[in-house]
């Protein structure tokens, strides 16, 4: 008999195939079919955007789509410490989503899930702690914050985000 969390699980594999293979946090700007589709012009103005060249077909892509890459555009942060908080987010994201944590629940919702005695995947656990052990808790609730900000939001301190960031690379 397979456990709860095993049947979420199997559930979201057969509901996206290749979800693992789509970019996350809308960072391709073409959505749809057309996948080399052009922004429209105000899209355009309000972005940083690596165009495709000529002779190659490939998306548009807003460097700048929330505000970890708006940072980087603007040399606050380096290209490496933006890779890094993009592979924390997705660590995280995955961590959320295996202990099952909603995003968007109602506060009328009162019902829990209910009982799971399966133990998840371990190997989502294993990375998302040994990434909280390697810099302590007070920085990974601070990258939690800082990495799922809006385009326009600003860091609590662009110094801390900075330390935190290295200190998860190093």
């Amino acid at each position: 008999m397979t456990t709860k969390a095993q049947q979420l699980r199997n559930k979201r594999a057969q509901s996206t195939p290749q979800a693992a293979n789509k970019p996350s946090q809308g960072i391709v700007a073409s959505l749809g079919h057309n996948h080399t589709a052009t922004p429209t012009s105000e899209r355009l103005a309000r972005g940083n955007w690596s165009t495709p060249s000529k002779d190659t077909v490939g998306p548009y892509v807003d460097r700048s789509c929330d505000m970890i890459g708006r940072l980087m555009v603007q040399g606050h942060i380096t290209p490496q410490q933006e890779q890094t908080a993009r592979d924390f987010s997705q660590v995280y994201a995955a961590y959320k989503a295996e202990i099952g944590i909603a995003e968007s629940k109602s506060c009328l919702a009162v019902s829990s899930g209910g009982f799971d005695s399966g133990d998840g995947d371990p190997d989502v656990y294993k990375r998302y702690y040994a990434m909280r052990d390697k810099i302590g808790r007070v920085r990974t609730a601070m990258l939690q914050d800082e990495c799922f900000k809006m385009t326009d939001d600003r860091p609590n301190s662009i110094l801390a985000l900075r330390d935190g960031l290295d200190r998860l690379a190093g």
